[in-house]
């Protein structure tokens, strides 16, 4: 049944791919929602995954002018920072971190108590862990 879910999130995120140029403020425009000042038109879930492996950062970018620029790449990391508010109800950001993932939950303390993100978090950890044992 897993494999089966897999396949259709798949297809479901290769449709939104084909269709990720469409202008936003259309798609509310046409789709209309109920809106709220303290809530978000369409959205209320968000998943980053975040993969630096191959991203490099040019260190020499910003040279003062007429200084020679380096040349010099540094390889692109995840960082840890403490947001004082969330954009959207829940925010799970993923890192890939030498074949570790990083998770971080962001969300909006006015719908969820602390305890009920660290219940999350635990339940996506014994997700994972039988995704792998599988």
């Amino acid at each position: 049944e897993f494999d089966e879910l897999l396949g259709q999130v798949a297809a479901a995120a290769g449709d939104a791919f084909e269709h990720q140029d469409y202008p936003f403020d259309l798609l509310v425009q046409r789709l209309n929602p109920l809106r709220a000042a303290n809530r978000q038109p369409l959205l209320n879930v968000i998943f980053a995954f975040q993969n630096f492996a191959d991203v490099h950062i040019d260190v020499g970018a910003g040279a003062a002018a007429g200084a020679e620029a380096s040349a010099e790449l540094a390889p692109a990391r995840a960082f840890a920072h403490a947001f004082k508010t969330s954009k959207f109800d829940l925010t799970l950001f993923v890192a890939d971190e030498g074949g570790e993932l990083l998770l971080t939950l962001e969300y909006d303390t006015g719908l969820f108590r602390p305890e009920t993100a660290r219940r999350y978090l635990g339940l996506l950890r014994r997700f994972a862990q039988a995704v792998a044992a599988a």
